[in-house]
């Protein structure tokens, strides 16, 4: 490139277009949300008001999904199970087997107890086990003071059932806490935190219309934000509703579960359902202070209630703790006028509909008192400003790799050229001598004999020169291209060395020079495998280049290729007598084509690719090809490969 800074002047415009560009539009979209941001700063304690309610709604709706799928026998401390067979597909008979309740080994979490009522107000619990039960549960490892616990807890609820209904003034014919109870699970009774889906849609689209008319000024209107809470509150009643729905179907599959899979395995007709068996969803009702769920049962042994005593106050701990980084200090109210709505005239009653509550949660009767306000900081890491940030940094990143990317570009062009050069003249001198030589021997001009043999020797030296030099180049392509084949021999470490001594010698010979071998007393031992020719050619490279550059004009210089085992390495050592490596080159010795084109001018032959090309033939086969500091002059390079073995061993 004859130009560079052309190059660097046009990236540079580039970037400043770019950066420009992208400072525009930041300033444009942070000015934007800054308005946004002002804008719903008023309604955003509602927002997180809605958000607390709807993580309240989450936690609360997890126990009472899983109680709605609860099948009725688990009420039970010990069950006779209708899906036993033996090993001859024969159904035991029911009252045979008992199986615990998993209500017995340990009750949830947020639960009190769990309790039964059948008719003429026969209470029990599967945490109460009585009678031969009990010594049976506490035979299997149970504590007979949780039993104990349990069985007292049990008569406090019946006491609380037979009282009167602290309502009853709200609520005509509720008598007693239980009829109280009874009447908030009865099928035909509407849910307090039912909604009509007709209604929740059509608030939604009224606020779909009007923000579309005035996004701002809507925002800012209490009316608005009523509405919303409504709409947010009605869609997760329908979530739970229909939630609650398919755990109930779940529970009443499995009252006929046993007998249906028995009679299939059998081949027998399915048993026919029981004429108007049910199971209702949990409702949550209030009695006094405490929170209880109760549902009805109807199966082929009667009509019967189940129920759940709740935590009242650990869950509503549990509650505000979850919510306590939206809404510090808030607290949790009983709505009691939400439990029980009018059912056909039965109740004379006016009660608030779950419209009149926007702030009361749809899975318990609760309403959530805000407390302190909480206020908006001016400023924050928005999703939209940590994108703009990412934004940033990536186009920073981006003209930083473009940068790096060019002056690579323009490192290898330079390197590209540096190469052609030393190659051209690497060809120019062995080709001349080729022709003039060629041209003399083929025109008979050399007539004397021993003259024309010397004529052949040096063509001869030339050709090895050529190849050589076209070997190293070849060799470096195909590792380049990642297309290079290795055919591995197993060997022992002396046979290694003895396949390129001639070769080596030679080569030392042409210079004039003295070779001199070494080889371990336990390289014959040794056995490794390896590409012999890759490794051929490494240890060529070296000594090649101890001739080059470790002899004095005219030979008389001596070089060592010593062979030995380390450990589990089998290193070879090429070292020289010559006046060694500067200190300011080791860094830059295995760089491909490092030998520059003035370099290879001198009388040196060389395109400065064996070194490079040795090192990655070395790590190709497991090895490394480093240079050992020495004490004087010359220079020493150490070829490692591991070991695979002793032989015989």
């Amino acid at each position: 490139m004859n130009r560079p800074w052309v190059i660097w002047i046009v990236l540079v415009g580039c970037a400043l277009l770019i950066v420009g560009a992208l400072g525009l539009f930041t300033d444009r979209i942070v000015g934007m949300e800054r308005e946004r941001t002002r804008v719903e700063a008023e309604a955003e304690i509602e927002e997180r008001v809605r958000l607390a309610l709807s993580r309240m709604d989450a936690a609360a709706s997890g126990i009472l999904i899983i109680e709605n799928q609860r099948p009725p026998l688990h009420f039970e401390a010990f069950y006779s199970p209708d899906d036993i067979l033996t090993n001859a597909y024969q159904n035991v008979g029911k009252e045979l087997v008992l199986r615990p309740s998993p209500l017995l080994e340990e009750c949830p979490e947020f639960i009190r107890l769990h309790f039964e009522i059948r008719s003429g107000m026969v209470m029990s619990s599967p945490q109460v086990p009585v009678g031969n039960q009990r010594d049976l549960a506490e035979a299997s490892g149970m504590d007979g003071k949780v039993l104990d616990r349990c069985a007292a807890d049990l008569e406090g609820l019946r006491a609380m059932l037979a009282e009167s209904a602290a309502e009853k003034g709200a609520v005509a014919g509720a008598g007693t806490n239980f009829e109280y109870l009874t009447m908030a699970c009865m099928p035909a009774h509407s849910a307090w935190n039912r909604v009509e889906v007709a209604e929740v849609e059509q608030k939604a689209s009224w606020m779909a219309d009007q923000r579309q008319k005035d996004d701002n000024s809507l925002q800012e209107e209490a009316q608005y934000q009523k509405e919303m809470s409504y709409v947010e509150q009605g869609r997760r009643a329908q979530v739970l509703e229909k939630t609650q729905e398919r755990a109930a179907q779940g529970a009443m599959k499995k009252v006929q579960w046993g007998k249906s899979e028995v009679a299939a395995v059998r081949g027998a007709k399915p048993a026919p359902a029981v004429a108007g068996a049910e199971v209702t969803t949990f409702r949550p009702i209030w009695l006094g202070r405490e929170l209880f769920a109760v549902r009805r049962v109807v199966d082929e042994s009667g009509a019967r209630y189940q129920g759940i005593w709740l935590q009242t106050a650990t869950l509503k701990e549990y509650l505000l703790e979850s919510s306590e980084d939206l809404v510090p200090k808030a607290d949790l109210s009983p709505v009691k006028a939400l439990v029980v709505e009018s059912l056909e005239g039965a109740f004379d009653i006016g009660l608030a509909t779950l419209q009149s509550e926007p702030r009361a949660l749809v899975t318990l009767p609760w309403r959530l008192e805000a407390g302190e306000t909480v206020a908006v900081k001016p400023f924050a890491w928005t999703p939209l400003r940590i994108s703009l940030l990412l934004g940033w940094i990536a186009v920073i990143l981006a003209l930083f790799a473009a940068a790096a990317l060019l002056r690579g570009v323009m490192k290898m062009s330079e390197r590209r050229a540096a190469f052609v050069s030393s190659v051209t003249h690497e060809l120019r001198t062995p080709l001349t001598t080729f022709q003039l030589y060629s041209d003399m021997l083929a025109g008979g001009m050399v007539k004397d004999e021993e003259k024309r043999q010397g004529y052949l020797d040096t063509l001869c030296l030339e050709a090895g020169r050529l190849n050589h030099l076209i070997e190293n180049v070849l060799a470096y392509s195909r590792i380049e291209r990642g297309s290079a084949r290795a055919k591995h021999e197993k060997l022992s470490v002396g046979d290694l060395l003895s396949r390129f001594e001639r070769r080596v010698r030679e080569r030392v010979q042409q210079e004039q020079g003295a070779m001199e071998f070494c080889c371990g007393e336990d390289c014959g031992g040794v056995e490794l495998e390896t590409n012999v020719t890759a490794v051929e050619q490494i240890v060529f490279n070296l000594v090649d280049n101890a001739c080059k550059y470790g002899m004095e004009e005219g030979g008389s210089g001596r070089i060592l290729l010593k062979a030995e085992v380390v450990g589990r390495k089998a290193r070879f050592s090429v070292c020289d007598e010559g006046c060694g490596i500067d200190r300011k080159d080791l860094k830059k010795l295995f760089r491909p084509f490092h030998k520059s084109a003035k370099e290879a001018a001198h009388s040196k032959p060389g395109v400065g690719l064996g070194l490079a090309l040795s090192r990655r033939l070395a790590r190709a086969l497991g090895g490394e090809l480093a240079v050992e500091r020495r004490e004087g002059d010359g220079a020493c390079f150490v070829l490692e490969l591991p070991v695979k073995g002793c032989r015989g061993g």
